[in-house]
């Protein structure tokens, strides 16, 4: 994180995600919900093993570097787009982009946990959808 080491996982994987990506793969796998009016980098291990396994929020601005390291194929994915191949010797760097999207939300500041309130609610492991 902004050159400095800040962990080394053995894991099946690591998400980075924006605020918004934070309610979908990286909660599915234990990462916190941040407000979407937030600018910050989440880091999440997939299945950490012997390793740290707790996730990571990062500053916005923070530049973060991955370099894969396995005896098996590693792949990186984004969404929407086609799984790219990596190699032990390769860099992936991820940062916030100087542009940013905007919303027009028609609804009143609360909006967003009203909204994330009724969507847990719907998950059948916790009872929903009755």
């Amino acid at each position: 994180v902004d050159g400095y080491t800040l962990a080394s996982y053995v894991a099946d994987g690591l998400i980075a995600s924006t605020p918004t990506g934070s309610t979908a793969y990286a909660m599915a796998v234990g990462g916190p919900i941040m407000p979407p009016e937030l600018r910050n980098i989440l880091i999440v291990p997939v299945a950490p093993h012997l390793s740290m396994d707790q996730a990571v929020i990062l500053p916005a601005g923070a530049c973060v570097n991955f370099y894969p390291s396995s005896d098996h194929q590693a792949v990186m994915s984004i969404d929407g787009h086609a799984p790219v191949s990596l190699k032990n010797e390769d860099r992936v760097a991820i940062m916030a982009s100087e542009n940013q999207v905007k919303f027009v939300v028609f609804q009143d500041p609360g909006y967003f946990y009203r909204n994330l309130s009724h969507y847990m609610e719907q998950n059948p492991s916790i009872g929903g959808l009755k």
